[in-house]
């Protein structure tokens, strides 16, 4: 007889799947087996009743409640309404949620394993716990720890680290448990004590921990070891004093046999702790030159040599670099050649003292079998054989493509020179922006606002383009603070860019932007992801800003918003010349900018419209 009621209760879920209006007549009949004696049979109606009401949240609610209060016995049946009561609470803060709490810490005090890990595993995910709850949970498992099952202690241990997400304090006290766990013959067991402890450990244990590590290492997987590697990576933030320690242990397991995406995860690993580390720069730079020494991964050689040729330079002995870089010359295939010729150049441009020696390295490489290493290699020493080379920390890229736009409008007859331009520092706009801006102006065109947009790292990968608004005034021509507006609006997002202009002699504008807020009732079609701010705007220079939005597609964009131009006026020292240290901040209130859905419609021009007629 249970037999046959288990086999009609899952007929009966498969059917509400097809067709619930069916199954909801037999309401009646699925509420009695839910009160049945036989554990499978409790289980699945229960589970059957909570499908026929899941799209309503309150009949949810109120069918746990109703179960909450019954005689369960099933523990299948107390795992179901468990999740249930999961769901319903990381959805919803309703009312009921202290009843659920006081279910779940009944629940932890249940014969059944299973169901004490399941409680155990829904309070740990809980944001919001009281104190009470989360202790007593806590201790269960603390006990799951020492469980004969492994699945249980692995269950606990899961439990745990995403309590130390939240709070690693308040794991800190099961470490004895965890470490125990570390030489445990299951080896995601083990994994999952080792994350753990790596963030629930004082940075006292850190060095201890992790040679404890090593020594079970090599023994793992390597999806459980590039586990580990993310365990470590999210401690450096956390404990900066061991990154030299975290450098050590990357370098001694980056020896051992693995696959590519365990390389990858350690490479990266050492990469991110060097670009947050200066002291630790040298060490990490030379044990990802010595590893390139025997790499076998073409993709992480180029990686690595990037890395080399953008940090390498900047160190306190450059050329000890030099001759791994050199070695891929002639020993590696023709793309980390590549590579190699490209960070040797940058050892070149950063440092004047050797940029004779490597260019006479680079002259082997003019005569390589390879295409691209060939004329990469003659590019490169030719710019290193220039006379008078300008090094890119003493002019920026923008700035040459402006200057070089300016030179071809002109009609001059000489030649472009690098050393006939004067340049503000890096990051200041300099007169031969404002000359462009200012000619643009003038004939309506939009390519240096085009070319500044693209500029900005954050915009770069913005994709393909769908329109460009014409210049929109934002203030008066006579204002002391000019402000226009171009609207560039691409496949999934919506980018301003604000024209400034400061007009008052004795006045330098900083932290300059533009905030935007939804005029009327906010549609949710453009949400804000990133606003520029202009670091600085000079008398009578003009500069850009930019507010960044991301398209939702939920629908067409129909929005205005109300725009203010805000910043920090800091008058200038007629002795000095310089802006005062202090300033105050200020807004002024702009024109409303608007999105229609006439601005994301490209015109399409015909070759021949008769054609398009019908006949």
């Amino acid at each position: 007889m249970p037999c046959s009621l288990v086999g009609c209760a899952r007929f009966w879920t498969s059917i509400d799947e097809v067709n619930p209006e069916i199954v909801r007549r037999w309401s009646s009949e699925i509420q009695e087996a839910a009160s049945s004696d036989n554990a499978l049979v409790q289980f699945h109606a229960i589970s059957l009743l909570y499908q026929i009401r899941k799209s309503d949240r309150l009949a949810v609610n109120k069918f746990v409640l109703q179960c909450i209060r019954s005689n369960i016995r099933s523990p299948l049946a107390t795992c179901a309404i468990i999740r249930y009561i999961s769901e319903s609470m990381e959805t919803d803060d309703s009312a009921d949620s202290m009843v659920f709490q006081g279910f779940l810490e009944t629940c932890l005090r249940n014969k059944s394993e299973t169901v004490v890990l399941e409680a155990a595993k829904t309070i740990a995910r809980l944001e919001k716990t009281e104190a009470k709850l989360l202790q007593s949970c806590m201790t269960v498992l603390q006990l799951l720890l020492s469980s004969p099952k492994s699945i249980m202690r692995f269950g606990a241990i899961r439990a745990l680290n995403l309590i130390a997400i939240r709070d690693p304090g308040a794991v800190s006290y099961c470490n004895t448990e965890l470490e125990s766990l570390i030489s445990d013959p299951n080896r995601a067991i083990s994994t999952a004590a080792i994350t753990t402890l790596l963030r629930t450990g004082s940075e006292a244990s850190i060095e201890r921990l992790m040679q404890h590590i090593l020594t079970l290492f090599s023994a793992l997987q390597d999806e459980h070891r590039v586990t580990v590697i993310d365990a470590i990576r999210s401690l450096c933030t956390r404990y900066p004093s061991k990154h030299r320690a975290f450098i050590s242990f990357l370098s001694t397991i980056l020896r051992d046999e693995g696959g590519f995406e365990y390389k990858q995860a350690i490479v990266d690993c050492m990469i991110h702790i060097i670009r947050l580390s200066e002291s630790v720069k040298d060490l990490g730079l030379l044990h990802l030159s010595e590893f390139i020494e025997d790499c076998e991964y073409t993709h992480l050689s180029i990686d690595i040599l990037h890395v080399l040729g953008e940090d390498g330079p900047l160190t306190n002995d450059p050329s000890k670099y030099i001759r791994y870089i050199y070695n891929r010359l002639f020993l590696e295939n023709a793309a980390i050649r590549a590579a190699a010729v490209s960070a040797l150049t940058r050892f070149g441009i950063h440092c004047p003292a050797l940029r004779r020696q490597l260019a006479t390295l680079l002259l082997r490489c003019m005569h390589d079998a390879d295409d691209e290493v060939r004329d990469r290699a003659t590019l490169c020493r030719h710019w290193l054989d220039v006379d008078g080379f300008v090094t890119t920390k003493e002019i920026a890229s923008v700035q040459v493509e402006q200057a070089l736009s300016i030179y071809l409008d002109s009609d001059t007859v000489d030649a472009f020179n690098l050393k006939n331009l004067t340049f503000s520092s890096l990051g200041e706009v300099n007169i031969i922006q404002h000359e462009k801006v200012l000619l643009d102006e003038q004939k309506g065109s939009t390519s240096s606002y085009m070319s500044a947009l693209f500029s900005i790292p954050e915009f770069a990968s913005l994709g393909g383009e769908v329109t460009t608004s014409p210049l929109i005034p934002l203030t008066e021509s006579e204002t002391e603070y000019k402000v226009s507006c171009i609207k560039h609006v691409f496949r999934s997002h919506v980018v301003f860019q604000f024209l400034c202009t400061n007009t008052i002699e004795d006045q330098v504008l900083e932290n300059v932007s533009v905030n935007m807020e939804v005029l009327g009732e906010d549609d949710g079609s453009l949400v804000v992801e990133h606003t520029h701010v202009l670091p600085r705007l000079l008398v009578n220079v003009p500069d850009f800003t930019y507010v960044c939005f991301k398209r939702t597609q939920r629908q067409v964009v129909n929005s205005k918003f109300a725009c203010s131009l805000q910043f920090t006026a800091k008058e200038i020292d007629p002795v000095s010349n310089e802006p005062e240290d202090v300033g105050y901040e200020d807004a002024y209130v702009l024109e409303d900018v608007a999105v229609l859905p006439a601005d994301l419609v490209t015109a399409t021009k015909l070759s021949n419209p008769i054609e398009m007629l019908p006949s």
